[in-house]
């Protein structure tokens, strides 16, 4: 069994793993698969001590910040109320660093989910997933007097 991040089973890479077996002990460097699942189990042929075939069952690490369902990635975003009412950009940096701008159309409300189709997990012989970001509405600290008046009046008039 080993322990990947998040960030590891998405992109994939080499790892060199210690490998111990009643032939002996060794060193071996294997290729993470881009796209490997929690508790998927990957067939080395020959890789061990000995000629032997290595499984490796690979365990995926929980992020602060980010869940992995099947190809699909979701977080959680902080965005200010401000832009939840009139409308913005916001840029959002996804678990392996790429960065993507989510357009908020205005009148959005807090808790919304947003997707940004085809950027999430790529896997050989699978379709690409996608990413959702729960929107989470923040209150300004400050609102200026005249803006909270107009609030009250607009409040009055519905």
């Amino acid at each position: 069994s080993m322990a990947i991040d998040l960030a590891d089973s998405i992109v994939g890479g080499k790892r060199i793993i210690g490998v111990n077996t009643h032939l002996g002990s060794s060193n071996v460097e294997i290729d993470i698969p881009k796209g490997v699942v929690h508790g998927e189990s990957i067939r080395y042929g020959k890789a061990a001590p000995g000629g032997l075939d290595l499984i490796v069952n690979f365990r995926i690490k929980a992020h602060p910040n980010w869940q992995r369902h099947g190809m699909d990635m979701h977080t959680e975003i902080e965005v200010d109320f401000w832009t939840l009412i009139v409308g913005g950009d916001i840029k959002i940096l996804d678990v392996v660093g790429k960065k993507y701008e989510l357009r908020i159309p205005p009148r959005t409300n807090p808790g919304s989910v947003m997707r940004l189709g085809k950027c999430g997990v790529f896997r050989d012989r699978h379709n690409p997933g996608d990413i959702f970001v729960k929107l989470k509405a923040i209150m300004p600290t400050q609102i200026p007097e005249e803006i909270i008046d107009t609030i009250k009046k607009y409040k009055i008039n519905i």
